[in-house]
């Protein structure tokens, strides 16, 4: 609304003015006045009966810049036009009584323009909470502040300058506002703005909780995660590892299925919301899914074996649902549903036999392992090989059941028991390429005609080797001792005057030792090697710890 010069204020500057002059007289009075653009009402009063009266004003031209409503009675209207920028009259009133005296009252008008008239700018839909700037001025005009409006609600704000906008950032109740806004210049003469916008605020998706998790198979179909609930017209997104899943999922109860996650491991479940204008926002909470590996079952026991036999066959223990298979010319007679069986071979041929099991983690694997079995007429052979030399414990086996058994062995190997039966022990005295055999009469009568024959790698016993400072001095901290490394089971042991600081352990190829007591002392080491052998005694490194030199000290007189 435009604020101007009140009526009352020109009433009482003229009567003022007017008292202070007294009779009329040729004399003149100026006063100032600030106005806006438009009408502006001057009035003498009271206006000596008679006396004529003459309004004028002394710069501009009249019906451009300005026009005097009745330039000859005692009150007028001015109306004063809008300046492109501010610009000061002189509106003066002359009064000449039947005397032809005179009396001239002036008033120094400045009028101030009016802001420039621009157009509210912008409109759209908008997400509660967003920090974009929809809408501003098509303009702004130096000097003049522009006070924007929303719902008929001031900003708070004045925003000066050019490119003046509105943040809705931080509207956050969803609907349908109106965008007004009005200028105000210096003097406050101020203009409604044409035009308005129109901003939907929309509202921002409900926030669930992510729920689920929990551990799960490769390839497995079960359903991982989910929401604690949705809201109608919104779409979910579920994201594994901060990768979309692939599809929105709309509607209550949105999940994701992990079941094309073949890779194992530990994921992290978040989820944003899209509604249909766009708007989004990420879920509160997350769900910790893993991916377990399928399981390998393993099947150890004879590739080979002779009819009739019975042998066993093992897999990995501890586990729960043991499927085992035997190819038809076979029989499973004892061990279905654990992690042993023994298998009767009944049929010459290529034979089979598998499994499949649950894990702890509840995977089964896809398929069950398959071992390929040749059964034949010649006996077989299980046992150990490698072996150390001087061991005492390898035994030996061939098939159950059968008579005349006959066990030979190298000239490197004793036969110490089990012999004419299915199970020998035999003590390896030789290192090198060692061999045993083995025949029998089987259940049908049938000798082989040739006993079978199994290599025997016989290894030598490990000496271990010690490195390390000698002689030292008593005191010494950090005299560290050396053998082979990467192999297992290391003993160190450390005479008395010795203390061991770091090392040492079963897994330490070295030792740190501080030595405390001086004379003779010693640090030893054994283990066992890659093949699994032990020295027959442990490496004993002889240390001389000495003593510290002893002074005594000189004096001179």
């Amino acid at each position: 609304m435009k604020t101007k010069l009140h009526f009352s204020r020109c009433i009482v500057l003229m009567i003022v003015l007017l008292s202070t002059l007294g009779a009329l007289a040729q004399t003149s009075q100026t006063l100032t006045q600030n106005v806006c653009p438009g009408t502006e009402p001057y009035l003498v009063t009271p206006g000596n009966i008679g006396d004529s009266f003459q309004w004028s004003i002394s710069t501009g031209t009249s019906g451009v810049n300005w026009t005097i409503s009745t330039p000859t009675l005692s009150s007028t209207n001015v109306v004063w036009a809008n300046p492109a920028a501010p610009v000061t009259y002189r509106l003066s009133l002359t009064e000449t009584n039947g005397s032809s005296c005179t009396t001239v009252v002036s008033v120094d008008v400045t009028v101030y323009p009016l802001p420039t008239n621009y157009t509210v700018t912008g409109e759209g839909s908008y997400c509660a909470g967003g920090t974009g700037l929809p809408v501003g001025l098509s303009g702004s005009q130096a000097g003049v502040n522009y006070q924007l409006q929303i719902g008929g609600i001031n900003t708070g704000a004045l925003v000066p300058g050019t490119g003046s906008a509105l943040n809705f950032g931080n509207k956050t109740a969803a609907g349908t506002y109106t965008v007004v806004a009005s200028t105000t210049a210096v003097q406050s003469c101020s203009v409604n703005m044409t035009g308005n916008a129109v901003i939907i605020i929309d509202p921002l998706p409900t926030v669930f909780n992510v729920t689920g998790g929990g551990s799960y198979c490769i390839g497995g179909t079960g359903v991982a995660v989910g929401l604690s609930g949705s809201q109608v017209g919104v779409n979910y997104q579920l994201k594994l590892d901060n990768v979309n899943s692939g599809a929105s999922v709309p509607g209550t109860g949105a999940v994701l299925n992990f079941g094309n996650k073949t890779v194992a491991g530990t994921y992290t479940v978040i989820a944003t919301y899209a509604s249909a204008t766009a708007c989004t926002i990420n879920m509160t909470g997350n769900a910790i899914v893993t991916i377990n590996p399928l399981p390998t079952p393993t099947i150890t026991g004879p590739i080979e074996a002779i009819t009739l036999s019975n042998k066993v066959y093992t897999t990995q223990a501890g586990m729960s649902g043991y499927t085992w298979t035997v190819s038809a010319g076979s029989t499973i007679t004892s061990g279905a549903g654990t992690n042993a069986i023994t298998v009767k071979w009944n049929t010459a041929g290529n034979q089979t036999v598998s499994v499949n099991y649950t894990n702890a983690n509840s995977c089964t694997a896809a398929n069950p392992t398959i071992k390929n079995v040749t059964v034949g007429d010649n006996p077989t052979i299980d046992g150990p090989t490698p072996v150390c030399v001087t061991s005492t414990n390898s035994v030996y086996t061939t098939e159950a059941g059968m008579t005349g058994y006959v066990w030979t062995v190298s000239a490197g190997g004793t036969i110490t028991a089990g012999a004419g039966t299915d199970a020998i022990t035999v003590t390896w005295n030789t290192v090198g390429a060692q061999t045993l055999t083995v025949n029998y009469t089987n259940g049908v009568g049938y000798t082989a005609p040739s006993p079978t024959s199994y290599s025997v790698t016989v290894e030598s016993l490990p000496i271990p080797t010690i490195t390390g400072s000698t002689p030292v001095c008593i005191g010494t901290v950090g005299s560290v001792y050396t053998t082979e490394a990467e192999m297992t089971a290391y003993t160190w042991v450390v005479s008395a005057g010795g203390t061991i600081t770091s090392g040492g352990t079963v897994t330490d190829n070295t030792v740190t030792i501080t030595w405390n007591t001086a004379g003779p002392q010693t640090v030893s080491v054994n283990y066992t090697n890659a093949t699994g052998c032990m020295a027959a005694a442990p490496t004993v490194k002889p240390v001389t710890v000495n003593p510290l030199p002893t002074t005594s000290p000189i004096w001179h007189n």
